[in-house]
């Protein structure tokens, strides 16, 4: 009889090698898991940067809608003041401007801990705001008024503008102009008599 051949795998080492994997093996599948790991900490980062700024420029058009907001719809409230060598430029301001813009305020609310509304007062104390309005031409009806809100965020300088239009006699008129509500009529007394 001839000898037969099996069709049984021999393994890697010989017939008495053990089950499992080599040093060569675990090192190669060490460096493809921490090439991943250090790939997803990236991204983790990454991704977090990506929100707080996301989240700060959420802030900023929320302080710019608010700040215009106010300016359109009672323009007289605020001082506007001519900027030298530029007549149709004005910049608003209810006291000198300081450097780098107003400071804005943290919204009213009572959050549940101490360090919460610390965190909040600190994260808002970051904005400064700034108006200024512009004449297009010198006989326009309206100035283009622009809210600029300014932030840092990661050690750069970011700024989100929005512009829109008032009309050119709120902002002109004189202070003594502005119209103040009349105080209401005495209400009479029963009896016909009034106080």
């Amino acid at each position: 009889m001839a000898p037969t051949r099996s069709n049984r795998a021999v393994p890697r080492g010989g017939r008495n090698a053990p089950d499992g994997f080599t040093l060569l093996e675990l090192l190669v599948a060490l460096t493809v898991v921490s090439v991943a790991a250090a790939m997803f900490v990236g991204m983790f980062n990454a991704s977090l940067g990506l929100s707080r700024s996301n989240s700060n420029v959420a802030v900023a058009t929320e302080l710019a809608e608010t700040q215009l907001a106010a300016l359109l719809r009672a323009p007289q409230d605020f001082v506007w003041t001519p900027v030298k060598g530029s007549p149709d430029l004005l910049v608003t301001a209810n006291e000198p401007e300081p450097p780098g813009g107003y400071p804005v305020q943290a919204p009213a609310v009572t959050l549940v801990t101490k360090e919460a509304q610390q965190q909040l007062v600190k994260r808002y104390a970051q904005f400064r705001w700034a108006a200024h309005a512009r004449l297009a031409a010198p006989d326009a009806a309206a100035y283009e008024v622009t809210v600029s809100i300014r932030w840092s965020d990661a050690q750069r300088p970011q700024t989100l503008t929005l512009t829109s239009a008032v009309a050119r006699a709120l902002v002109d008129k004189p202070a003594s102009a502005v119209s103040v509500p009349a105080a209401p009529a005495p209400v009479p007394a029963p009896g016909g008599t009034t106080p």
